[in-house]
């Protein structure tokens, strides 16, 4: 594949809709070449003890994924024991008689890496992702853990098993748990292996007792049913000795045969059951019976998946969501297993929508599918989107480990790569014939299982309930398709990160581009892909209290239309590259393929700086968020995330819920989106990250063109900037500034062993930088006016300016301990260029400036202040242990709490708001001077102090008094 520049892309959207990908035969052959080439060394050894071994090694990674699969999910259980496969997914983690509990997260922790797990109904797998010189560790853990776990008392049985209560009562308060709680047993008899739910029904996982679980650990818990995977930057010669010396003296067990598979009789007609929802949007979900993983018929399912419900060019999302506008969402999911699995459909409604006439149109479609072929721009596109997905998943070896680890708990898993060489030439050669045929076959309405949840006040609005089968309560976690999806349950891990000898960022490229965005680049030619994200800064800080919910609205309308293309023309041409593409209020981002790399970047920028805004996606945008208001408003965490949020943030724009309230929101109209989107949407307000394989020196000589500069993606003028200086944001309202916890305050740590926390005992951030004033002596504070006293590990100390309104500050500099001066100057003696300066051993200042952030003192003079805890004050230049509470400040109360309110204190410096007209006071607070070498320092009395400033609200800032107040 050729390598694009980024040319204009960056500056200049595409002028005309391009046509419709054409089926490209030649290109689709490459594609499937590339992604059977991912398994190109992968290395297949069994050990006499059965135990499977999968070596990848990958040149280059800086990291390396350790996987164990165990071939047990719940399909495995007994019908009166269920939930014991993820009870165990849970306890592996709590240690053996080597590992108590936490043993193995703090080992994690150490080495700086991640674990997890997850199970399903065919496999339960544990992953580690170390640094490339550290993955060894990960080996250990597995191989005693395999036969030596522990469930008791001791190893904190109790402890977890109350978190498996609780997330499975945590998951019945989400929306969809029950619904396919409720479409099991439709689909499946109670004796069939999938018939109960992965995380077990509610009185087996209430009364599992530890020894329950250790059998069914004993009986399934050996090497002949495990797969070990080891894919990332490691040696396969030593890893294989490092496997068989560890792993090879586990003996080998016979294990329980497996279980047969059973299902209903054809139906005569399709099987409902409707039941009350606990939230507000009625919910549908449509099962149909299917076929098992390595069945010719299982990949012509992924390409009904896409076809039916992936994407805005999607058949049932066109018609439902666009057309007709009865749902918010609609998806489709292919989900085969070891046994027959099963397809489903499944949408959220929205309030007040006909629920026959929706489920009736997805029927139609069905029905559709089974008696016309597809276009060939549909089959063209399922089929790129199928073999891009696999490209994609070379990014991350702990992607391509788990493919691996999936397919080898499934029959004929012993060689993977023939699984895929096999699967990536029938995705090849499916035909439109192939996708009717499997249509008919499977997803006809008599054979359909159709669950409802319909809120109480919507209840008896649809057909009436049919006798339902049974009801058994189940998890909602798809089956572990190797090919189509990753595992649905949650836990899955990130790629790890982590120190590594061939990784680095050195290569980043920043650029300012002269209309003020700021570009950087990283190329990465070791895979075929490009990502991209902008971020537009403080759009949530810009919207208006009255037209809550605007910035949410706006940003889900940007990709709906712009004056170049519709915005099903964006969605096809996108789509039909295989790869993803979002725009939302805070930015956008995309992945694809290096050749659509132009592309995709054009999109991008066309959809954040020219949309249209029209009428008929912006009522049908609002419509979905006024459902999603009412329908988070039912969901406890929603609720509770929201009040914690305004009572921490008040009236700050980040105390509002996103998504707005409903009564300001069914107010916006489409030219507030306009307006909004004018204000808070610029070149100057983004940053671009651009990462993958593309060139970009070719790119930098066409913006560094002087045509180029002058044709910016939106109408801001050029921004005036020098090297390494953020450009001047273009003007608009003073943004609103949220309380935070004081920068001195040490971070909250992980437990990790007390030489983890001492490490970080005392160390301060080095200090925030004031930008430039400008013309008009306003300079732009990064931290709200506030200074940061750092500190040197070599013994030198930070000189601390004080900023002259007019004038450019001087930044922190380094000066020798032995040039430090016998004395200071005191808080109230730092006019002209004054400095405070502080010994490197003693506890940091952090010192206030109010003239930061544009304001003016009196004379132009800074009021500062610096804290410090009682007994730390320095006495002979020696400020004591510095790892004994260096860096914290004195909490000071806020001015509303000085009548003995016990809310939680301020940290020094924060500005808190006031009720308007409010008499300014002073507050008390702790003492707080200006270190001084070998001498007591002059004591003063930090406090708030109301001030106005013409044309802006009230605020309260820091001010200073002098006291003569014993120390305590």
């Amino acid at each position: 594949m050729s390598r694009p520049s980024l040319a204009l892309a960056l500056l200049i959207p595409l002028t005309a809709p391009p046509a419709a990908r054409a089926a490209d035969p030649k290109a689709d052959a490459e594609l499937v070449r590339t992604a059977q080439a991912m398994f190109t060394g992968l290395r297949t050894t069994t050990l006499p003890n059965g135990l499977r071994v999968y070596l990848l090694p990958v040149k280059g990674a800086p990291v390396v994924s350790t996987m164990v699969a165990y071939r047990v999910g719940s399909g495995d259980e007994e019908k009166d024991q269920t939930g014991l496969s993820h009870y165990l997914e849970h306890l592996m983690f709590k240690g053996t008689e080597k590992l108590s509990p936490g043993d193995i997260d703090r080992l994690t922790q150490r080495n700086g890496g991640q674990n997890n797990a997850y199970t399903n109904e065919d496999m339960t797998v544990y992953h580690f992702d170390f640094a490339a010189d550290r993955w060894a560790a990960a080996l250990e853990v597995e191989a005693d853990r395999m036969r030596n776990l522990r469930i008791d008392e001791k190893h904190e049985f109790q402890q977890e098993k109350g978190a498996v209560i609780a997330e499975l009562e945590r998951n019945e308060d989400t929306p969809g748990d029950l619904e396919l709680k409720a479409i099991l047993p439709l689909l499946y008899p109670k004796d069939s292996p999938y018939s109960h739910p992965v995380i077990g029904q509610r009185e087996h996982v209430r009364g599992a007792t530890a020894e329950i679980i250790k059998r069914h650990y004993d009986k399934w818990y050996h090497p002949n049913n495990a797969s070990l995977v080891i894919v990332g930057g490691f040696d396969p010669d030593d890893a294989l000795a490092r496997v068989v010396k560890l792993f090879g003296p586990i003996p080998k067990a016979d294990l329980p045969p497996r279980k047969k598979a059973t299902a209903y009789e054809d139906r005569a007609g399709p099987v409902r059951k409707e039941f009350e929802s606990k939230f507000e949007a009625p919910r549908m979900i449509a099962g149909f019976n299917t076929t098992t993983v390595g069945d010719p018929d299982d990949p012509v399912l992924d390409f009904v998946q896409h076809i039916l419900a992936d994407g805005r060019t999607s058949r049932l999302y066109r018609r439902l969501v666009e057309d007709e506008r009865l749902a918010s969402s609609v998806d489709a999911a292919n989900s085969t297993g070891r046994y027959p699995g099963w397809f489903s459909v499944s949408l959220d409604l929205l309030k007040g929508k006909d629920r026959k006439k929706a489920e009736e149109l997805v029927l139609a479609e069905l029905e559709k599918l089974a008696a016309e072929p597809v276009s060939d721009a549909e089959l063209a596109r399922a089929r790129r989107k199928l073999l891009a997905g696999f490209v994609f998943s070379r990014e991350s070896v702990h992607s391509l480990a788990d493919r691996i680890a999936q397919v080898s708990a499934y029959p004929a898993g012993e060689d993977v790569a023939k699984y895929y060489r096999d699967y990536l030439d029938r995705v090849l050669a499916v035909t439109k014939d192939d996708i009717r045929a499997a249509a008919k076959k499977y997803l006809t309405r008599k054979q359909a299982a159709v669950v409802w949840s319909v809120p109480k006040e919507a209840a008896g609005a649809g057909e009436p309930q049919a006798q339902a089968r049974g009801f058994l309560k189940s998890h909602p976690v798809a089956k572990a398709n190797p090919v189509a999806r990753a595992p649905g349950s949650p836990g899955t891990a990130r790629q790890a990160g982590g120190p590594a000898s061939d990784f680095s960022l050195k290569d980043a490229r920043r650029v300012v581009l002269p209309n003020g965005l700021v570009l950087i680049m990283l190329e990465d030619h070791r895979v075929p892909i490009v990502v991209g994200r902008a971020s537009v800064a403080d759009v949530r800080l810009r919207e208006p209290a009255e037209k809550a919910g605007v910035a949410a609205l706006a940003g889900g309308l940007l990709q709906e239309g712009t004056d170049k293309h519709s915005g099903k023309e964006i969605a096809a041409l996108i789509e039909d590259t295989g790869g993803s593409f979002s725009v939302a209020s805070s930015g956008g981002s995309f992945k694809v393929l290096t050749p659509d790399t132009k592309l995709a970047l054009g999109l991008l920028f066309e959809c954040l700086t020219r949309p249209t805004f029209p009428a008929d996606a912006f009522e049908r945008k609002r419509d979905q968020q006024l459902t999603a208001i009412d329908d988070l408003e039912s969901q406890p965490d929603t609720k509770a995330a929201m009040l914690f949020k305004a009572t921490v943030y008040g009236k700050h724009p980040f105390g509002r819920p996103s998504l707005g309230k409903k009564e300001t929101v069914e107010k916006l109209t489409a030219d507030d989106c306009r307006a909004f989107h004018k204000l808070a949407f610029a070149p100057n307000f983004t940053t671009v990250v651009l990462v993958g394989d593309f060139k970009a020196d070719e790119g930098l000589e066409e913006e560094r063109r002087p045509e180029a500069g002058a044709r910016g993606p939106a109408e801001a003028g050029r921004a005036e900037h020098e090297d390494r200086q953020r450009p001047d944001r273009r003007p608009g309202p003073r943004l609103p500034r949220a309380p935070r916890r004081h920068p001195q305050q040490p971070r909250l740590l992980p437990a990790g062993g007390d030489g983890l926390r001492a490490r970080h005992r005392g160390r301060v951030h080095r200090p925030a930088l004031v930008h430039p004033a400008g013309p008009t002596g306003a300079g732009v504070h990064r931290h709200g006016g506030y200074h940061r006293v750092g500190r040197h590990p070599a013994g030198h100390l930070h000189r601390l300016h004080r900023h002259v309104p007019g004038q450019v500050p001087v930044g922190p500099r380094r000066v020798p301990q032995g040039d430090h001066p016998a004395a200071g100057r005191a808080a109230d003696q730092t006019g002209g260029r004054g400095r405070e300066e502080v010994p490197a051993r003693e506890p940091a200042v952090p010192v206030h400036d109010p003239v930061g952030g544009g304001r003016r003192a009196a004379g132009g003079r800074a009021v500062r202040a610096g804290v410090r805890l009682p007994g730390e004050v320095p006495q002979g230049g020696r400020g004591g242990d510095a790892r004994a509470g260096a860096g914290r400040g004195a909490e000071v109360p806020r001015p509303e709490a000085a009548g003995g309110d016990r809310r939680r204190p301020d940290r020094p410096g924060r500005q808190a708001a006031g009720e308007e007209g409010q008499v300014a006071r002073r507050t008390p607070s702790a003492s707080a001077g200006v270190g001084l070498r070998g001498k007591q320092p002059p004591r003063w009395r930090l406090g708030f102090a109301k001030t106005r400033t013409p044309g802006a609200a009230p605020a309260y800032r820091m001010a200073t008094t002098p006291t003569t107040e014993p120390r305590s």
